[in-house]
């Protein structure tokens, strides 16, 4: 089960932390994992090189975390962004991940 943890509201979101594995198929055919994977790294690059934006992100073998450091609306427009694609995977394979929200 992929577990997300989102910290905030709308374009103000804080942290966005995905932490597990789908386990809906095997290692290299999961296709939730290589969806939520690619959005989450397509929002760090996307943050690095689009915006200004003061941010943080970690990285290991099972969890991957973005934190913002600053307030650029950029910044949070693309948060924002990856919310929406990670609640449009979840209505397909709610099975395979959860969303858990708490707001700062």
């Amino acid at each position: 089960m992929i577990v997300i943890n989102i910290t905030g509201t709308g374009k103000d979101l804080q942290t966005i932390s995905v932490e597990g594995h789908a386990e809906y198929d095997e290692s290299g055919k999961d296709i939730v994992c290589s969806a939520v994977s690619s959005l989450v790294f397509n929002t760090i690059n996307s943050l690095t090189k689009l915006t200004d934006e003061d941010f943080e992100y970690s990285l290991d073998e099972n969890k991957i975390q973005i934190q913002r450091c600053g307030q650029n609306k950029d910044g949070g427009l693309l948060l924002a962004s990856l919310e929406l694609g990670l609640q449009s995977i979840y209505r397909e394979y709610s099975n395979y991940l959860e969303i858990y929200y708490k707001e700062v």
